[in-house]
């Protein structure tokens, strides 16, 4: 029982160990499965005839899936944004307040020269 599955999770987190990847790498599957059952209910439901009684509950699942995935591209697009204002804020070294913040959205950058020649600067 109890002791089997420490020693089965014992020997997995072991071997996990060995191969050297980032945490990261496991965090994201579950993320990564999300587009999967998308498609997945999507293909189920084509094939599922409208008459069927578990073609509302199918209908009902792809519609909170798709909910999910776009709730987690979303936040996807704002938490890139923010590491764009991150970056932007370390280039401006003399800047002495933060500009990241929910409300603020990065659009473009740009490569600035000095005239006397000094080292270009993005921004």
């Amino acid at each position: 029982g109890k002791h089997n599955k420490s020693k089965k999770l014992k020997k997995y987190l072991k071997q996990k160990r060995k191969e050297r990847k980032p945490l990261t790498n496991h965090l994201i599957l579950p993320i990564q499965r999300i587009p999967r059952y998308m498609l997945l209910l999507e293909d189920l439901k084509k094939k599922t005839p409208e008459q069927h009684e578990k073609y509302q509950t199918l209908s009902e699942a792809l519609d909170i899936i798709t909910k999910v995935a776009n709730s987690v591209n979303e936040r996807k697009r704002e938490i890139e944004n923010m590491s764009q204002c991150l970056q932007v804020m370390e280039n401006l070294r003399e800047l002495n307040r933060n500009i990241v913040e929910p409300h603020r959205k990065f659009l473009a950058q740009f490569l600035f020269r000095k005239k006397d020649g000094q080292r270009p600067r993005q921004f």
